[in-house]
C-alpha cells in the first residue's frame, strides 16, 4: 500500500484517455491513484462533498482534468482551500477552442 494516495477528478468519462497518463505516472512513482467522475456544472455538490471529505479520506492531492476554462478545477480548489489539501489542473482538451468553432465551413 502506499504511503501517498492522490484523486484524479474528471468532468465526463470522455476524459479518461486524457488524465490516464497522470494515473499511470502516479503509479510508477508508487502512489496510489484513484479516479472519480464528476461535474462541477452537472453535479457542484458532488465536487463539494468529496473534496470536503479528500484530506480525512486520506488523500494528499488532488488532480482535475477539465474542459477549457478548468470549472472542475476551480470549483475543487474553492472547497479544498478550507482543509488544506493542494490541487491541480489539466486540460482534458485536445484542441484549444473546440467550442468556439464554426458549423459554417
Amino acid at each position: 500500500m502506499s504511503e501517498y494516495k492522490v484523486a484524479i477528478l474528471m468532468g465526463s468519462p470522455n476524459d479518461r484517455p486524457k488524465m490516464e497518463p497522470a494515473a499511470e505516472t502516479l503509479a510508477a512513482f508508487g502512489v496510489t491513484a484513484d479516479v472519480h467522475v464528476m461535474s462541477a456544472h452537472r453535479t457542484p455538490a458532488k465536487v463539494a462533498d468529496f473534496v470536503g471529505r479528500a484530506r480525512a479520506e486520506g488523500y494528499a492531492a488532488i488532480i482535475c482534468g477539465a474542459g477549457m476554462a478548468a470549472h472542475l478545477a476551480g470549483a475543487a480548489a474553492a472547497h479544498a482551500s478550507m482543509c488544506s489539501i493542494p490541487t491541480g489542473s489539466v486540460s482534458a482538451r485536445t484542441t484549444p477552442c473546440s467550442w468556439c468553432r464554426s458549423s459554417s465551413r
